[in-house]
């Protein structure tokens, strides 16, 4: 078995500078694969953000797909923990007063893994989660997506990966709940507003601007797992 660990960064140089590195997590899951599984430490690309800084996106994504196409009748296992949105994973961005990012979209992370031919896990510790679903469905592989919260949902920064492991080393299934604020949850509920019912209020700019005041409330099953049962290739050594 192979597998691909992505950290991602956020920094912000502003009167509060604040920094969220995504390394420790790829390191634990690092150390599980290592010690519990039986990988080496050959058989794991790690790419910190460091790393993603000097090669770059397109550095990273030629790696992968070398990797990729190198292993391609092995089992995989790709990790990544790090902010996210709908259509991508966001890499590694900088706000000091200009933006620098790099984002990996998935229609182009699919043309890396697209020449797999064994079994594949993706555990995507980020917002938004779940939206890579659909793309995955296209690839010829089995395939198992395992992440932090649903589609067009955000996540917690205390992350999933924890949920993961911990069923892991108990050999079984994983099936993590969703994390809102100190809750795990099934099941959570949203608010929707009624866009045929608006009115307009007189904001502070001294202008107009649509208030919808009437909503419901919708409940959503928060379902983390999707794709084939491949947990077994990541269970512990006996």
């Amino acid at each position: 078995m192979k597998a691909i660990l992505i950290a991602g960064l956020e920094e912000k140089t502003n009167k509060n500078l604040r920094i969220l590195d995504f390394t420790k997590d790829c390191e634990k899951l690092r150390r599980y694969l290592i010690r519990k599984v039986g990988l080496k430490k050959k058989d794991i690309s790690f790419f910190d953000p460091k790393c993603i800084l000097n090669i770059k996106l397109k550095g990273l994504l030629n790696k992968m797909s070398k990797i990729v196409f190198r292993n391609s009748n092995e089992p995989f296992l790709v990790y990544y923990s790090g902010h996210g949105l709908s259509k991508m994973w966001s890499l590694y961005e900088i706000n000091d007063g200009r933006v620098k990012s790099y984002s990996l979209r998935f229609t182009r992370l699919m043309k890396a893994l697209k020449d797999h031919n064994a079994p594949l896990i993706v555990v995507a510790d980020t917002c938004f989660a779940m939206s890579l679903k659909r793309h995955m469905e296209k690839l010829r592989c089995q395939w198992m997506l395992i992440g932090l919260a649903p589609e067009g949902q955000y996540g917690n920064e205390t992350g999933v990966l924890d949920q993961v492991i911990g069923s892991w080393l108990k050999r079984r299934p994983t099936d993590p709940k969703y994390n809102i604020g100190k809750r795990l949850v099934r099941s959570f509920k949203v608010k929707r507003y009624d866009q045929t019912k608006s009115c307009l209020l007189y904001g502070n700019d001294k202008r107009f601007h649509k208030f919808f005041p009437y909503y419901s409330f919708k409940r959503i099953e928060a379902v983390l797992r999707a794709g084939s049962s491949l947990d077994y290739l990541v269970y512990p050594k006996k």
